[in-house]
């Protein structure tokens, strides 16, 4: 069974709510990150590899050019 694709104002609302997702989420997990550590250098780590690893994952496995497709 195929899905059919979205009207256009939906589409472009749907890609626009993306666009706005993506970089919140990189910023929730940077703030999460600097929130778990205690030591300014146990806090600074945490910030930047807690999205820096979501954005790599995110590229390999998610991305619409990903190099490994997830099965949906």
């Amino acid at each position: 069974m195929r899905s059919q694709p979205l009207p256009r104002p939906f589409h472009l609302a749907n890609e626009g709510l993306a666009l706005l997702l993506e970089p919140v989420m990189l910023a929730a997990l940077a703030w999460w990150g600097a929130e778990a550590g205690g030591s300014p250098t146990g806090r600074v780590l945490p910030g930047v590899a807690a999205p820096l690893a979501a954005a790599v994952i995110w590229g390999l496995c998610a991305a619409p050019r990903a190099r490994f497709r997830l099965p949906m």
